[in-house]
């Protein structure tokens, strides 16, 4: 039963990242569809994203994919 009412929480903040997430990746799409210019922006953002977090996104790729080779 425990891990039942679980996967409901996992379903309920799922419902909820939309629910909160849609509007914003709607607004931001509207952005940059209304103003070309701030596709710079955009660029910028991403290549401080790698810059600072890039080693981070790597390790997590390389830790997921060990704990999927260890449950075989």
């Amino acid at each position: 039963m425990k891990k039942f009412r679980s996967e409901n929480r996992n379903i309920l903040l799922g419902g909820l990242a939309l629910l909160i997430g849609t509007p914003i990746i709607l607004t931001i799409a509207w952005i940059l569809w209304t103003y070309p210019w701030t596709n710079i922006l955009v660029y910028i953002a991403l290549i401080y994203l790698e810059i600072n977090y890039g080693s981070v996104f790597r390790s997590a790729r390389a830790w997921w994919i060990t704990k999927q080779k260890t449950k075989l």
